[in-house]
Parts: C-alpha cells; structure tokens; sequence
C-alpha cells in the first residue's frame, strides 16, 4: 500500500536540488512536462522556487 506523505516549505528546501535533478531527467527522458531539455538548472530551480513560494501562501501541498 503507498503512503501519502506531505512536503512542508523546509522539505522542500532541503530536497530541492534532488527535485531539480528529478525533473531534469524527466525532461531529458522525454516527458511532457512543458519544459525544453536545458544543460542549465536555474529554470528547474526556478520552478520548484515558486512551488515553495506557492506552499508557504497555502496555495498548493507538495
């Protein structure tokens, strides 16, 4: 059975460079995740940025 376990702003913060390698190889992979293979990180960094950001105005729960 999966367990669903929620991420709090400082999970992700310390979890943030793995997220970044995670969806670079998701994208390098192919998948259809509306970003562009890019040998930089800082739009994978960016994107996992502003999900902090949108977890600390309760917007959304990682």
């Amino acid at each position: 059975m999966s367990e669903i376990q929620y991420l709090n702003i400082q999970d992700l913060k310390d979890e943030q460079a793995q997220l970044c390698e995670l969806l670079a190889q998701c994208v390098q992979d192919k998948a259809s995740l509306s970003f562009f293979a890019e040998k930089s990180k800082l739009p994978y960094d960016e994107y996992w940025s502003a999900v902090a950001k949108d977890i600390q105005k309760h917007k959304t729960f990682l």
